[in-house]
């Protein structure tokens, strides 16, 4: 399994965009309740634009954000896997794991040695046009 650490800034909220072949199917979960994937486009060849953006508990979804995860803000706080994205084949073979880890940008700058990324806002969300 690959991991990740991604700054998450107070306010701000996670979406996750993959594109999977034709015959993959892509799940997710965090902790035990697993997260809201729909796809968003499919190309002429099969292939598709698939999106994680909330989780789905017996309350209602919950968006990827600092409110519904403690965020890590200590070295001590990376070895949990915040969220957990597979790609499956359609024989249910998983080709691909992913673990996210949702941290502070504090923590990602002293781990990665470099700044966070500049703090998002609603002009950046995705607004449909083709990602590249």
């Amino acid at each position: 399994m690959r991991r990740v650490l991604l700054p998450l800034a107070p306010g701000e909220a996670l979406w996750i965009a993959l594109t999977i072949s034709s015959g993959m199917s892509v799940t997710g979960r965090a902790g035990r309740e697993p997260l809201r994937v729909a796809p968003i486009a499919e190309s002429h060849d099969g292939s598709a634009l698939i999106v994680a953006d909330a989780v789905l508990s017996a309350s209602g979804p919950h968006p990827l954000d600092a409110v519904t995860f403690a965020v890590a803000d200590t070295k001590r706080a990376l070895k949990r896997n915040h969220l957990i994205v597979e790609v499956k084949m359609k024989t249910g073979r998983i080709v691909g794991r992913l673990g996210i880890v949702l941290g502070t940008p504090i923590l990602y700058e002293l781990i990665s040695g470099r700044p966070a990324p500049p703090i998002t806002s609603e002009k950046d969300a995705y607004g449909g046009w083709r990602l590249p």
